[in-house]
């Protein structure tokens, strides 16, 4: 009786986790499994694009965001988190970079996204933040 209830319980236990597959070990979603929708920054040239960061969310932030090619994004941590150095960084390097990001306040990056970017030719980053994972989304600069 004993292994019978044992053997319910691994397999209600295995079903229950099997349809739980948002979420890894990481605590966010695979890249496959995110949301395509596309995040539009102003389309002003000199207006900044300001995108929220939240590593507590199983997406920390849009997938794709399309920005201006020579315009500004500016990434904003949620409190409680910091970005570990440098933050943000080309998951390809490339010359001349087609986004450089900067700054040292613990919540707050700002990345150029270049003039001479190839528009609508993805730009991969990382974004790192102190005791999380690597997360890897992408800009695409448009025209």
């Amino acid at each position: 009786m004993l292994i019978r209830l044992l053997v319910i319980a691994i397999a209600a236990a295995s079903t229950f986790l099997a349809g739980c597959q948002t979420t890894t070990t990481e605590g966010y979603l695979p890249p496959d499994k995110r949301s395509q929708d596309r995040f539009e920054c102003p389309t002003n040239p000199s207006a900044p694009c300001y995108v929220q960061v939240d590593p507590g969310k199983p997406q920390w932030l849009p997938e794709n965001i399309w920005a201006n090619r020579g315009g500004i994004i500016q990434f904003w941590l949620v409190e409680g988190y910091e970005f570990s150095r440098p933050g943000l960084t080309l998951k390809v390097p490339a010359e001349p970079p087609p986004m450089v990001c900067h700054g040292s306040a613990p919540r707050i990056r700002t990345c150029d996204v270049s003039p001479r970017a190839q528009p609508e030719v993805k730009v991969g980053y990382t974004i790192r933040v102190n005791g999380k994972p690597d997360y890897d989304p992408f800009v695409w600069p448009r025209n």
